[in-house]
């Protein structure tokens, strides 16, 4: 993912496989003390078969904060802030 002062810049495609998405799973299960749940949201590009735009919808959580516990981790969470509550 591309940036500019920690702010996504460009996205890109990613693929929309079960591979993919069980990956992104594990890694979240494993690497976030205590694991924070969501809902992968997969947009299909148009045209192209099994790519697209995957969203991670994480809802506000009562066990918060949650701690990224390994930083070679490719999935980044976002930073919230009181002024900024959602990923946007």
């Amino acid at each position: 993912m591309a940036e500019a002062r920690g702010v996504p810049s460009k996205v890109f495609d990613v693929d929309l496989d079960d591979a993919h998405l069980r990956h992104i799973r594990q890694v979240i299960a494993a690497c976030t003390a205590p694991p924070v749940p969501y809902d992968a949201i997969p947009i299909p590009k148009p045209g192209s078969s099994g790519t697209g735009f995957l969203l991670l919808a994480v809802p506000r959580s009562p066990y918060g904060p949650h701690a990224v516990t390994a930083r070679e981790s490719r999935v980044g969470l976002p930073l919230i802030s009181a002024t900024r509550p959602y990923a946007s």
